[in-house]
């Protein structure tokens, strides 16, 4: 009985297995002849052979009789029609025309959504161009996994992180050969449209597997300069008109007029006139600051925080999906200007840390921390909190006060009534200054010497009984506040030393400075 379990396991591998062969060898059938039927397509053209090859498989049509139109993108329209093809041939299924059809895609609209090609309220505008990313998952989910078996080695791909939902089609295409990015490093640009021509040699990989290519990713490089970065932002986004004319140009950075736009609205609402004016150049001073530091000082962004930007900038995209332009309009910001606005932010962040984190060239050590927080008034306190909502709770805050005022231990009467989960944290009591605490309490505690003990103090929260605690300078550099402090402290360094480059730096505005103007306001 054994040997006959384990040669009908043999039989059933061995079926899988040539399935899996069938599936990888399956040939389209081609169901017209090309005969140099677009103008706009030459032979030695560099996509020439996938044009007559999508074509003949009968994939993607010209756009006219004569014409391919080679430059134009492709819409989504076009590109779920070549998914529901390549899913029609693949399956030998008959791709029916759409009942009361308004629009010559209808059908294969329908057809796509029937087969789990797309689904309901993916796309809200068929006419849009298609990104290269819903081109890569429309293609993926037409046909089999097994039709794509892995000839090169990928495991990532730089601006495609593994968060993303489309990364498992992405590395699919790049490892079975269908894409290999549009530098050596591997760089996909997920958010970019495709051009016609472009689609019909992707397409033509698809279709005829011996077309596919293997090759090896180059490495990426570990750092990025400020202006790596600005190259970044130009290179991952289209331009719209306002990002091609020049506002203003500080420290020898150009911000557009899309992004002049931007601050313009968003800060004249509290801001008119001169003043508006004023504001906007101090933005546009801080920003050039953190590049010309980033330049003088030689700091760049890493490789692994110019992979978050990429996460979090395209977790964005697919989110918004074909919302984000109305996301943008919304806002009055352009893509490339807020890529760009995105990426300083990154660069900032790297530049605080390296500068004014702690033993940095303008950073801090403990004792720098400890005398701040001694110049900002810190004081420490624990306290016995009654909540309103206890019964009694004004008569039992009164009796603990007391107990507490007798002398009996405080740290044991806060262990058995207090209801404050953070004092379990904060045992030795909390750090703060004024501003910090609701007004009552920070009030009594301040009014105390160390030692001493409150009267019951009504807030909102119920009823305390406040202790003043010594400074203590280990307490506090393990306490939560600590790293409030440390941050206090690095921002005020970071606004001086801004402040001192800001200073320094050229402002100089478009000639056309009040033509723009009129275009924005």
């Amino acid at each position: 009985m054994k040997k006959i379990i384990i040669a009908l396991m043999i039989a059933a591998f061995a079926a899988a297995a040539s399935l899996s062969v069938l599936a990888e060898q399956k040939e389209f059938s081609k169901t017209r002849d090309y005969n140099n039927n677009f103008s706009d397509v030459r032979s030695t053209d560099w996509f020439g052979s996938n044009v007559a090859d999508v074509y003949e498989y009968g994939l993607m049509d010209g756009v006219a009789a004569d014409k391919f139109d080679t430059e134009s993108t492709l819409t989504v329209a076009q590109g779920i029609t070549v998914a529901a093809r390549l899913h029609s041939l693949y399956n030998e299924k008959q791709i029916d025309e759409a009942e009361n059809a308004q629009n010559w895609y209808d059908k294969y609209v329908l057809f796509a959504l029937d087969n789990k090609i797309i689904s309901e309220n993916e796309f809200s505008d068929y006419t849009a161009p298609l990104s290269s990313r819903s081109m890569v998952t429309l293609f993926a989910k037409a046909l089999p996994e097994e039709y794509f078996p892995a000839i090169n080695a990928v495991t990532e791909i730089p601006d495609v992180t593994e968060d993303l939902p489309y990364f498992k089609s992405v590395l699919m295409f790049y490892n079975a050969g269908i894409l290999n990015g549009n530098d050596k490093t591997g760089i996909f640009y997920p958010e970019s449209s495709v051009t016609r021509k472009r689609a019909a040699a992707i397409i033509g990989r698809v279709v005829k597997p011996d077309s596919r290519v293997k090759f090896t990713l180059e490495k990426p490089k570990s750092e990025y300069t400020a202006k790596e970065l600005l190259d970044i932002a130009y290179s991952m986004t289209s331009a719209e008109t306002l990002d091609d004319f020049t506002m203003i140009t500080v420290g020898g950075v150009d911000y557009s007029l899309a992004e002049y736009k931007y601050y313009y609205h968003t800060l004249s609402e509290n801001y008119k006139g001169e003043e508006l004016k004023k504001q906007i150049e101090s933005v546009f001073k801080m920003s050039a600051a953190v590049f010309d530091t980033s330049n003088k000082k030689g700091i760049k962004l890493s490789y692994s925080d110019l992979r978050k930007f990429y996460s979090a900038y395209y977790t964005m995209r697919a989110n918004y999906g074909q919302n984000y332009k109305l996301f943008l309009n919304i806002n009055g910001i352009t893509d490339r200007a807020l890529c760009r606005d995105q990426l300083f932010y990154a660069l900032y962040g790297t530049e605080t840390v390296k500068l004014f984190g702690e033993n940095a060239e303008y950073g801090y050590t403990q004792s720098d921390i400890i005398n701040f927080a001694n110049s900002e008034n810190y004081i420490c306190a624990k306290h016995i909190l009654v909540l309103s909502t206890d019964g009694n709770a004004k008569q039992t805050a009164e009796e603990l006060h007391k107990r507490a005022a007798a002398g009996e231990d405080f740290d044991k009467l806060i262990e058995l009534y207090g209801k404050d989960p953070g004092m379990t944290v904060n045992k030795n009591g909390y750090y703060f200054t004024k501003g910090e605490m609701v007004e009552p309490f920070e009030k009594a505690a301040y009014e105390l010497k160390p030692g001493e003990i409150s009267g019951v103090v009504e807030t909102t929260y119920g009823y305390h009984i406040i202790k003043r605690c010594e400074f203590n300078n280990s307490d506090f550099v393990s306490s939560s506040a600590y790293y409030d402090v440390v941050n206090k402290y690095a921002s005020k360094r970071a606004g001086e030393f801004y402040d001192s480059v800001k200073n320094g730096l050229s402002v100089e505005y478009s000639p056309s400075y009040d033509e723009f103007l009129k275009i924005i306001d």
